[in-house]
């Protein structure tokens, strides 16, 4: 056919009351800016134009002559094509777009269904309004249904302008009936005032596209875009004129414009925030995150983001969730979170409901307390250790030495070096003051645990009331007087040490229970507490008391009795092993001369005489009364000692033989030399007193008494 003849015949085609062609109907919906896709009655697709490719992201190529059930297989796209009833204005969501649609079934003459059409519009975007419609419809049946429910108005003129045709939306938007119009050109239509300027006729004019913006009659903002239609010979034939009615979204763009500056403002904080924020949808797929919950966390966002949290939890990156929970509760939760890599972080969900009350946005703020808590446990640690060691320091002078004369010493030492080599609980039994605390700490100090903290709690020192929380310590708000961190116990504080458990027989039986179940599962729960702390303690004890008695009378628990005594040590008392009482004697003389800056000795006739006393108090009593020998002697060889609150006197067999002297006259010679000692050593008074445990003011006294400077004078 040449181009003269189809010119021809495209243009008496286009006359009013004719139909179009084939040829008409492809080159008219190639103008067309609808997506357009229809089906036949076998429900394949026959037409998926180049605006469907464009707005569906799909090669036609790949999708003529498929079901269409296989090119849209699932969602509201499918039933854009259900060929039994008719839908219009239908809004859709597809890959970020959004698209309005039309449906409508294809009848025949005989009203049979042939096949439907479905007309799809990208209102996102208007640009995109001039690449659509390439394929062409099969019969005039399925243009008609394409003109006739279109979501926006076609117009279409010949080359003269004349008006040829115009759909149901066209009266909509411009308020201008099709009867008025139908059959007329433009030029006598503008010269009668029913438009003030032609989209047609600008396109008539320059054989280009022509697209404007403009206000219609009804009040209404409408987009008109002219395309000119061109037959094989390059020469005008038609013009489609689009016009199309955003009223509506050019509200929805202005409110866009604004929400998107709130959202990029929102973002910035977001990222600008030290705390980690991460945002989950209504399923718990992670959307977003700021780069400080990546640094918190150590995790990637390529890890995580489009990844479920139930999944994540359950692969044990995290060992729970709290937007897990706020799916579940519907509320907000704050929890300690472990990650894989060991760390330790606090975190808060929040849930996000929309105007209906459906969950749709979890945000979730994390903190790092790792390192916060790890810094406080070692503070509190060091705390306690230092407290610890101030009050032990306070009670022990020096470090007894570990005397071995006796058999059962030595005995006792051989078993000391055996047992502490291992970890087994130790039940040190024997009278008050014969040394187990000695025996307890030579256990520690040849074990393997040396360099690990050693503590030693009395457990008759300290009221029932307290006893449970000095033990097992206490997590905040657990009582009425808690501290608000909460405190270690003493096995915590122990840990990878020795514990050594004094008086272990006090312990009242709700408590002996607790003991009972930390030596068993090695691990301790705080009071208020419920979580169990793994705890690596030896455990070393210690009684003066008959346990086996007190199991008779349902005051010790047995089961604990043999859990204490696995390794049994008796300690025997001093009236046994009478020689150890001179090198003891020797021991401590020396000791409390250093510590006193003094330089007594005691006359061996008073040491055989103590040999033979029964010290029922042990090493204990023998140790104070040297210590009171020394200090309050006026000689410097001691020949003396008494018992304060008995009537019992040890002297030496020489003692008749001393001269008579003035005791006020010695003591105060002896006071005069031990406060010049004193003051010479410390240069002040306040610090020469608070050594000797009196007043300043008594220092001021004496030292003017006796003419010593004070050098703070």
């Amino acid at each position: 056919m040449s181009k003269k003849n189809n010119k021809n015949e495209v243009t008496s085609a286009l006359k009013p009351g004719k139909d179009l062609t084939l040829d008409e109907l492809n080159m008219l919906i190639d103008s067309v800016y609808n997506g357009i896709v229809s089906i036949d009655e076998n429900k394949r697709v026959r037409i998926f134009n180049k605006s469907a490719e464009h707005i569906f992201e799909m090669d036609r190529n790949n999708i003529i002559g498929k079901p269409y059930e296989d090119v849209f297989p699932d969602g509201p796209l499918a039933e854009i094509l259900q060929s039994g009833s008719i839908e219009n204005n239908r809004k859709l969501e597809y890959k970020g777009k959004i698209l309005l649609s039309n449906r409508t079934p294809v009848i025949d003459k005989n009203n049979k269904i042939k096949g439907a059409v479905g007309v799809v519009q990208d209102i996102s975007n208007l640009e995109n309004m001039n690449r659509i419609l390439n394929d062409a419809l099969q019969t005039n049946e399925q243009l008609n249904a394409v003109l006739k429910k279109s979501l926006d108005s076609l117009f279409i003129t010949d080359a003269e302008g004349k008006v040829l045709s115009v759909n149901e939306a066209y009266t909509k938007i411009t308020g201008i009936k099709a009867e008025d119009i139908l059959g007329k050109t433009l030029y006598e239509l503008v010269e009668k005032g029913l438009y003030k300027r032609a989209a047609a006729l600008m396109v008539i004019e320059s054989h280009e596209p022509v697209s404007y913006t403009e206000k219609t009659k009804t009040g209404r903002t409408a987009v008109f875009v002219g395309t000119p239609i061109f037959n094989q010979e390059g020469d005008l034939v038609n013009v489609l004129v689009n016009i199309h009615d955003v009223t509506e979204l050019e509200s929805v763009s202005n409110e866009l414009a604004d929400t998107k500056a709130l959202k990029d403002e929102l973002d910035a904080v977001i990222q600008a925030s030290f705390d980690g924020i991460i945002v989950t949808d209504n399923n718990g797929i992670v959307l977003s995150m700021n780069d400080a919950y990546q640094r918190i966390t150590g995790l990637n966002r390529e890890e995580l983001v489009g990844r479920n949290m139930f999944e994540l939890t359950q692969a044990g990156v995290y060992d729970h969730s709290d937007v897990v929970m706020v799916i579940e509760s519907k509320k907000s939760v704050t929890l300690t979170q472990k990650l894989t890599s060991g760390k330790s972080i606090l975190v808060t969900g929040n849930p996000i409901f929309n105007e209906s009350g459906e969950l749709v946005r979890i945000i979730t703020n994390a903190r790092d307390l790792t390192e916060l808590d790890r810094l406080r446990q070692e503070v509190e640690h060091a705390n306690h250790l230092r407290r610890h060691y101030e009050n032990e320091l306070n009670k022990i002078i020096m470090e007894d030495s570990f005397i071995a004369q006796a058999t059962s010493s030595q005995q006792l030492q051989e078993l000391i070096a055996r047992v502490s080599k291992v970890d087994s609980t130790i039940l040190i039994q024997g009278e008050s003051g014969v040394g187990k605390e000695v025996v307890a700490r030579e256990l520690h100090y040849q074990s393997p645990r040396r360099d690990k903290p050693y503590i030693k709690i009395n457990c008759a020192a300290i009221p029932e009331s307290l006893l449970e929380s000095e033990l097992f310590g206490y997590e905040k708000g657990a009582f009425t007087g808690a501290r608000k961190e909460g405190k270690m116990g003493i096995f915590e504080l122990a840990n990878n040490g020795s514990l050594f458990l004094d008086e272990v027989g006090d312990i009242p039986l709700h408590l002996q229970v607790k003991l009972l179940r930390v030596l068993q599962e090695n691990e301790v729960t705080r009071v208020g507490g419920d979580l169990p702390i793994k705890i690596d303690v030896r455990v070393i004890a210690a009684t003066n008391r008959n346990l086996r008695e007190m199991i008779k009378a349902k005051q010790f628990r047995e089961d604990l009795y043999y859990r204490l005594n696995v390794v049994p040590i008796m300690v025997s008392p001093l009236r046994e092993r009478k020689e150890e009482i001179e090198p003891l004697i020797i021991h401590f003389l020396g000791m409390f001369n250093k510590k006193y800056n003094l330089n007594k000795t005691i006359d061996p006739q008073l040491i055989k005489v103590m040999q033979d006393y029964d010290w029922p108090g042990n090493i204990r009593e023998l140790r104070n009364v040297i210590e009171r020998a020394v200090v309050t002697s006026p000689d410097a060889i001691i020949q003396g000692i008494n018992f304060p609150g008995s009537e019992e006197h040890l002297f030496s067999n020489v003692i008749n033989e001393l001269p008579s002297i003035s005791l006020k006259s010695e003591v105060e010679a002896y006071e005069k030399e031990l406060l010049k000692k004193y003051i010479d050593k410390y240069g002040s008074s306040r610090k020469a007193a608070s050594v000797l445990g009196t007043s300043q003011t008594t220092i001021w006294r004496k030292a003017n008494q006796y003419g010593i400077h004070l050098q703070d004078n």
